[in-house]
């Protein structure tokens, strides 16, 4: 019945949070993130840790400084002979470095040895020179990154020749390996692995297998794998 009064407005109820309230609900998820970095900190060693990490690496990608791989140079060596201490070589490469298949990186050129040097030969001596290596391990050695060097007799060490290993030279276990000397267009080295322009002189010298594309500094150099005197 409408007796003229007007209606009633819908009571309002106003709730004010408190300060503290908010202080609370900050400090919750601030140690909530500080109790997550933690979880994630022992947990990087894990399996979950590791499936974490290579998923994220998926994702955003895996910084270059980080792409490192190390391998197990002497693992087959190792395996056949109880006494050789395994070696470890850790190579990092970015997109900017790699202009060629040349490094001057030092190489395992384990079990390679000279076992001959032909130089003063019956007839003439272009084409005919010859540095015979062996592989004596029982696995395949990769060449590449290494050199042979040679110093004549009575040289000085800053006068040393040297002869980089070409890409694809290797040598199968109990193989050989012939590197040609004093070879030219007009008198080319037949049946060799490598040819090599240098002649070897009569009057002796020494030829060394070297673990680098450095030229070696004297009898000590420790990246000489193997030396010949004849």
């Amino acid at each position: 019945m409408d007796n003229g009064a007007s209606p009633k407005e819908p009571a309002v109820r106003v709730v004010k949070l408190k300060s503290g309230s908010r202080s609370r609900k900050i400090l919750f998820v601030v140690s909530l993130i500080i109790l997550a970095c933690f979880g994630l900190y022992f947990l990087k060693g894990s399996t979950f840790g590791s499936l974490l990490k290579r998923t994220s690496e998926k994702v955003f990608g895996v910084d270059e400084r980080r792409a490192v791989e190390v391998v197990d140079l002497n693992a087959e060596n190792s395996l056949n002979n109880a006494s050789t201490v395994s070696s470890f070589e850790t190579v990092v490469i970015t997109d900017s470095e790699i202009t060629d298949s040349e490094t001057k990186a030092s190489v395992n050129l384990y079990g390679v040895e000279i076992i001959d040097v032909i130089f003063d030969v019956d007839g003439p001596d272009e084409g005919n020179e010859r540095i015979v290596l062996k592989n004596s391990s029982a696995a395949e050695v990769n060449l590449i990154g290494g050199s042979i060097q040679y110093l004549p007799t009575g040289r000085e060490y800053s006068g040393i020749k040297k002869k980089n290993f070409e890409e694809g030279a290797k040598i199968s276990p109990g193989s050989t390996f012939a590197i040609g000397a004093n070879c030219h267009s007009s008198s080319p080295c037949v049946g060799v692995e490598m040819p090599w322009s240098e002649s070897l002189g009569n009057d002796g010298g020494t030829v060394f297998v070297v673990s680098g594309r450095d030229i070696i500094i004297g009898a000590n150099d420790a990246s000489i794998v193997h030396r010949y005197n004849y």
